[in-house]
């Protein structure tokens, strides 16, 4: 019986310009231009073996890069979804939106929750994941899971302490994988 296996993927790059300057109150409105925004096309595999079973976040990007690397998805689902962004309070000057995401994402860090999931039922749903994911790999011997880059971070930290080695961070750069093996 082959070892149990999971290949975390960050999905690929979403085809969305966030260098339009908007107040902190249009964040909500970006948000979800991002999320309903096509991948850019060129996405190649990095997988290191052919899975058996392919997981991935139900948010468009996981599913389509899960499309574009491998096959459309065997299961999706919003366990695996990205941490959200907090409404911003409303500052009275213009930032481009990819830094007002940076500033959400500090915010929720700092434990704003306005109008999203906090940290710690993050933390939570993080935990059930990673062991949905064990649970997989155990039936399958080799998973491959298309997620997000903050979400597969610290299902990585979980996955180390179920006893899988492999790098300490998954893949930071879009459409990368890492491969953990249950030791």
């Amino acid at each position: 019986m082959s070892k149990a296996a999971i290949q975390i993927f960050r999905h690929g790059r979403v085809d969305f310009d966030g260098r339009r300057w908007v107040r902190s109150n249009a964040m909500r409105a970006e948000v979800r231009r991002y999320d309903a925004a096509p991948l850019r096309p060129g996405l190649r595999s990095t997988a290191n073996k052919q899975p058996n079973l392919v997981v991935c976040s139900a948010l468009r990007r996981s599913v389509a890069s899960a499309a574009q690397q491998f096959r459309h998805p065997d299961m999706n689902d919003l366990l695996f979804r990205e941490a959200e962004l907090p409404n911003l309070p409303p500052f009275p000057f213009k930032l481009p939106v990819h830094r007002w995401f940076v500033a959400a994402r500090c915010f929720w860090f700092c434990g704003t929750d306005r109008d999203c999931e906090g940290i710690q039922p993050f933390k939570t749903r993080v935990r059930e994941a990673a062991s949905r994911l064990v649970d997989l790999s155990h039936r399958h011997s080799e998973i491959a899971v298309i997620g997000h880059g903050l979400m597969n971070r610290y299902i990585v930290c979980e996955l180390r302490g179920f006893g899988f080695k492999g790098p300490k961070n998954p893949g930071r750069f879009y459409g990368q994988a890492t491969r953990y093996v249950l030791a």
